[in-house]
């Protein structure tokens, strides 16, 4: 083989899809991680059940709580970075959907403890904020045009 063709056979190497192949195995292991991060979080939330019966109820009920809120926006997570690895794109709604869950928990945990109230107050400005991108996204999507127009 001369040393010509041996280039020209590297050159001819499609980088994209050695990086997407390698981006891939990347996802995988992503996928795997949250998968049993969310598994460890079910676990857990039911080794705080165990405090009902010793601890102060409310406490429990918070953890419980909190710990259900948590699972959920992992599950977020998990969805955005599933249609990743389907569809080699992300929906500007799941990463909104999920924050807005990370943002409910973090306004459900100073439900139950002392307020402040400017906190709150920009988390929930931050909420109608996230809400009002949402709507914008769903409405002027790709994929609800047609013909140059949108449905």
């Amino acid at each position: 083989m001369r040393k010509t063709d041996l280039l020209d056979s590297f050159l001819s190497i499609d980088l994209s899809l050695i990086f997407e192949g390698m981006s891939r195995i990347a996802l995988c292991g992503l996928l795997l991680a949250i998968f049993l991060g969310l598994l460890g979080g079910v676990v857990a939330t039911f080794y705080h059940l165990r405090f009902l019966f010793t601890g102060n109820v409310k406490e429990v009920i918070r953890v419980l709580i909190l710990d259900s809120l948590t699972l959920l926006a992992l599950i977020e997570v998990f969805k955005t970075t599933l249609l990743y690895f389907k569809e080699g794109r992300i929906l500007v709604t799941y990463i909104v959907d999920t924050v807005m869950v990370v943002v409910l928990t973090e306004i459900m945990a100073y439900w139950f403890k002392e307020l402040d109230y400017l906190k709150v107050g920009f988390m929930i400005m931050l909420i109608f904020f996230l809400s009002f991108v949402r709507i914008m996204a769903i409405r002027y999507s790709p994929s609800h045009r047609v013909e140059g127009r949108t449905v």
